[in-house]
């Protein structure tokens, strides 16, 4: 037997044992700042704003799209064509980030491009961004961390890279920005806090900060859920902590080891398994931690790879995968949504009750977002093809084709 197939055999078999014969996802929540990078910049439905932005492979271009009413805003061409290229966007259109491994680009409305405003040695891997403040927070493999300053038309008026050790020789292992883009939250090696102010941290351009005590056993995950409190999740538990005033305000106490899923969508919140086998969702609400067991996960052979909570809305969105245990394996670079390209499915629920209000598949191949209450999805398609799916009905998706053609004429 070939040597390199027998040690994917071995580790295919080492998986399905440990995850009981469903083939998980890897928890790519942990040990970043922000969220994982994608192709695809996040999506805003608050409003009138559907705006997206996107890479093309297949013409290596990034389009910026308002879903609204489906059609391309601006086009640009991209630096290092062939490099992956990960997108941030503050979807008005004014501006799109453009990360990929060779530099940093911001295109902007005007039609002019700002190449490399910070540099990197490393690979970026995440990214936090305060879209109102106009602050971007890039972590890259090297637990580099750069700091963006821009105004509304994507102009920078301040920046600094910052690297990873911060008090007394302790580095950071995880952290997000506050909504405000005022406060970096940082878990140090320590098991301590780092709250980094972040306007001062770039005027000094080294690090200014405080530290919080917490002593806690590996800070893993970081979810702000306002300007004062946040998640933290260690080893053995979930933390809602007041950083305002350096307070622990309500813990849960579930293992690391059993999470299947963190989201930072909208309510920030966890899906955990407990000694049961049982589904947990986790969520912050009245001021505490609750849990609520999903009955309809019970027996279910869906895995959950993705979730939107939206309490103000009362609205669950989930996104589910069926694996066909036949050499499937996802692949850890993808975001949850795209981290298998098939058989995944839309469920959403009222929150309240957890009524059911809509299923439906979702398009095998294609790339996919997800906002509160419609998925955008991009198909490999040179013409260009892409679909609007509604979550909350069972609506036909709108569909748009051919806007790469003028592109390919030339």
């Amino acid at each position: 037997m070939d040597f390199n197939f027998k040690k994917y055999l071995l580790s295919l078999i080492a998986l399905i044992l440990i995850t009981g014969c469903d083939v998980l996802p890897d928890v790519e929540g942990e040990y970043l700042i922000g969220n994982s990078l994608d192709s695809i910049s996040s999506q805003s439905d608050q409003g009138n704003s559907q705006i997206v932005s996107f890479f093309d492979s297949k013409i290596k271009k990034i389009h910026i799209f308002d879903l609204q009413n489906l059609q391309t805003q601006q086009s640009f061409n991209v630096k290092n064509p062939k490099d992956d290229h990960y997108l941030v966007a503050n979807n008005d259109m004014s501006y799109v980030i453009d990360l990929s491994p060779s530099q940093m680009s911001i295109y902007r409305s005007t039609g002019t491009a700002i190449h490399n405003p910070i540099r990197f040695n490393g690979r970026p891997i995440s990214a936090a961004f305060a879209k109102a403040a106009g602050r971007l927070v890039v972590y890259d493999d090297l637990a580099s961390v750069g700091f963006l300053q821009l105004d509304p038309s994507g102009e920078v008026t301040d920046s600094w890279v910052g690297g990873p050790v911060i008090s007394q020789n302790h580095s950071i292992v995880s952290g997000d920005l506050s909504p405000d883009g005022q406060t970096l939250l940082l878990g140090l090696s320590s098991g301590d806090l780092a709250i980094i102010d972040v306007t001062q941290s770039m005027a000094n351009q080294s690090w200014v900060y405080e530290i919080a005590p917490l002593g806690i056993n590996d800070i893993k995950w970081i979810a702000p859920l306002s300007n004062t409190q946040a998640l933290l999740q260690d080893q053995s538990s979930l933390i809602l902590y007041d950083y305002q005033n350096k307070q622990v305000v309500d813990t849960m106490a579930m293992s690391s080891l059993r999470v299947t899923l963190y989201s930072k969508q909208n309510d920030p919140h966890v899906l955990y398994k407990n000694d049961l086998g049982h589904t947990i969702l986790v969520y912050v609400q009245g001021g505490s931690l609750q849990s609520r067991q999903m009955i309809h996960l019970q027996s279910s052979k869906r895995i959950p790879i993705q979730s939107v909570l939206n309490q103000s809305s009362n609205v669950w969105n989930l996104i589910t995968h069926t694996p066909t245990y036949n050499l499937n394996i996802f692949d850890p670079k993808g975001a949850y949504i795209n981290i298998t390209s098939k058989k995944r499915s839309a469920e959403s629920y009222r929150f309240n009750d957890m009524l059911n209000l809509s299923n439906r598949e979702l398009p095998d191949q294609a790339q996919l977002k997800q906002a509160s209450h419609f998925i955008f999805a991009l198909f490999p398609s040179e013409l260009g093809y892409i679909e609007k799916i509604p979550l909350l009905s069972e609506e036909p998706a709108e569909k748009m084709k051919n806007f790469n053609l003028h592109y390919i004429k030339k």
